[in-house]
This record gives C-alpha cells, sequence and structure tokens, in this order.
C-alpha cells in the first residue's frame, strides 16, 4: 500500500504537520502517543490553547523571574506563557487529525520506503520528524547529525509552590556553567531542570546541587539531548521538521512553537502535493526556501549563546539589567517573538 504522506514521530512536529493534511496518511512513532515526554512543556498560552484547549494547561504566567548570582530581575512577559500536560496535549492534538497509527521502531529509508522494525512503508511524501537523531534523514547522510551541536537538559517534579517562571544563570557556578536551571510551577508542583549548551551532558549531579539551595532532593529524572544549530530542512526527498531539522532556537532552548510553526508550513506544502498543485521536486524546493529565510535568527541566537556562556556573572547581571529597561526589553522581545513564530497562528514567517 502506497501513502499519500508517511509521518515518522508523534511528537509536536509530526502532529503539527499531519493536523494540516488531508489524504492517506500514515504516522508512525515507537511510542503511543503522548508518551515519551522530553520536554520541559512551557510555551505560549495562545498556541497551547489553540491546539489542545484550556484542559491540558496547568498554570498561566505573566511574569517571569531572572536569578543570577548577583541579583533577581523581574521580566513582565509580552505574552502569556503556561506551562501544560504534555500526554493530554499530545492526545488531544491526534484526536483532531484523520491519520493511520503505527507503532514502530523506525530504521532506515531507502528508495522512497520507510523501514520499520514492523515492515516497509511506501510513499512519494516522506517527513522526519524523529527528533534529535533524524533517523531517516541520518540513513541518507551518515554525518547529517553533528553531536557538537547539542544541548541536553533534564528535569525532575517536586512538591514546590510558586506563582512565576523562575531561569537561574549562574555562569561561574560548578552548580551551572554553559547553560541555565529554571523553575515551572505546574500546580501545586514544580518542573525543576537544569540544561547544558553540549558541554557537560552529566547534569544529575549538578541537578541535585541546584535543588540543595531549597531543600529538595532530585525525584525521577527525565529529558534529553536536542539541538542547537539550525540544520538543512530538505535531505534527499525527505522534508524535516522539529527537532530534525534544528528547529530549537539555541539560547533559550524553545523549541515546541518553532516545531508547530515549522510543522504546519510543511503540512500545507505537502496538502499542495497531495492536490497536483505541486510536483514533489518543487513541494520540497518551497519548504526548503521557506525555512532557510529564517535561518539569520537561529545564526544570531547561537552567536548569542556562544558569547553567553563566556561571559562572567557580573555581565550577566547587567545584560538583565540592562535587558529590562523598556525600550530594550520590547525592542528585544519583538525581535525574539517576530521569529516569526507568532503566539496563536501559524502567520508572521510568510
Amino acid at each position: 500500500m502506497k501513502y499519500d504522506v508517511i509521518i515518522a514521530g508523534a511528537s509536536f512536529a509530526g502532529l503539527a504537520v499531519a493536523s494540516r493534511v488531508k489524504g492517506n496518511i500514515l504516522l508512525i512513532d515507537k511510542q503511543d502517543v503522548g508518551l515519551n515526554e522530553t520536554s520541559a512543556c512551557a510555551a505560549p498560552y495562545s498556541l497551547v490553547k489553540r491546539i489542545a484547549g484550556e484542559e491540558v494547561i496547568f498554570q498561566v504566567f505573566e511574569k517571569a523571574k531572572v536569578h543570577t548570582v548577583l541579583d533577581e530581575i523581574d521580566f513582565d512577559l509580552n505574552n502569556l506563557y503556561c506551562t501544560f500536560d504534555y500526554k493530554k496535549f499530545c492526545e488531544s492534538f491526534f484526536k483532531k487529525i484523520q491519520v493511520e497509527f503505527v507503532k514502530a521502531k523506525v530504521k532506515t529509508f531507502n528508495e522512497g520506503k520507510v523501514i520499520t522494525d514492523k515492515g516497509e512503508f511506501q510513499s512519494d511524501c516522506i517527513v522526519d520528524a524523529t527528533g534529535w537523531r533524524a533517523v531517516l534523514a541520518s540513513s541518507l547522510e551518515k554525518n547529517f547529525v553533528d553531536r557538537t551541536k547539542l544541548s541536553f537538559g533534564i528535569e525532575t517534579v517536586l512538591d514546590f509552590k510558586t506563582d512565576e517562571m523562575h531561569f537561574y544563570f549562574y555562569n561561574n557556578s560548578k552548580t551551572i556553567k554553559d547553560g541555565y536551571a529554571w523553575v515551572f510551577p505546574v500546580g501545586k508542583m514544580a518542573r525543576f531542570g537544569i540544561g547544558s549548551y553540549g558541554r557537560n551532558p552529566s547534569l544529575k549531579k549538578k541537578l541535585a546541587k541546584f535543588l540543595d539551595e531549597f531543600g529538595l532532593e532530585v525525584n525521577s529524572v527525565y529529558g534529553g539531548f536536542f539541538p542547537h544549530e539550525f540544520r538543512e530542512p530538505v535531505v534527499g526527498k525527505i522534508f524535516l521538521a522539529g527537532d530534525s531539522a534544528g528547529h530549537c532556537l539555541p539560547l533559550t532552548g524553545e523549541g515546541i512553537r518553532t516545531a508547530i510553526y515549522f510543522g504546519e508550513v510543511c503540512g500545507d506544502i505537502i496538502q499542495e502535493i497531495i492536490d497536483k498543485k505541486l510536483t514533489l521536486e518543487e513541494g520540497l524546493s518551497k519548504y526548503k526556501n521557506v525555512v532557510v529565510s529564517h535561518r539569520r535568527y537561529f545564526d544570531v541566537l547561537e552567536r548569542k549563546q556562544s558569547t553567553f556562556s563566556s561571559i562572567s556573572d557580573f555581565w550577566v547581571t547587567q545584560l538583565f539589567k540592562y535587558t529590562r529597561l523598556k525600550p530594550v526589553y520590547q525592542y528585544a522581545m519583538n525581535k525574539y517573538e517576530s521569529l516569526g513564530f507568532l503566539f496563536g497562528s501559524k502567520k508572521g514567517m510568510e
């Protein structure tokens, strides 16, 4: 059987692609939809509400607090953010789409066929949304994934009550270096996490030391790698979306809205191919042009990530204080948010 489109990966990007396509669609993932959470699951409130509804949201935030070794800086958020339930979000998203789902491990791609441990599946339109490993693209280009360009984060959920999102930047600290930590409230609980810009993937001891500040101990941990470098969005005749294509923003590590945005773009273009408005080659070229036209934003953030990691705690504090100045803050946030992924819709980068 030949499908109109095969999507490998059923998280944010894969579900976003599927949501924009009507036809004979196959969605493949090694886990049931909504399992294997690796994200901190904080995103713009309007985006989460649009995709999955209010019922998946834990808590909504108007403010964020940045902690440095020397000070605490409060920020009013330009747009509301929220924490949400990953499983419920994905299940709600999945219910809105019409696809055939196969629970299988994707192994490789060969001559128009996706090879899995449950058999081979064929389509002209193939989407790699398998995450940072980019399984299908890597089967065509062995060195496609640059492991030196991966960040790493882990998180644990504990009893802790707060009404703000908290970010911790301690550049000269042995606890947090070349990255940052966070506390994201989820009602009566909170997600405590720590991330590294790729230099130190062994973070559990550092997370434990961070939690000592709150008199808490590490519970069960989840997390993983995510790319901080923009990748090619098309490899051979495969579309890539989400972490497969390096759509996670450097510096901040934000990847949900970017994955959904590019997933929706990808899905719209694939629908044009299915409707014979575009050939496959034209669709691949169109998608690549749309995505690559925004590469400069990712490159700027990657340079800022490199610079930020090298400065002292004094200058980290001064930078955040300067950024808090209203004209500077509005300019910076407008630039960041106008990376195109506007909060309630798929507009802004088109």
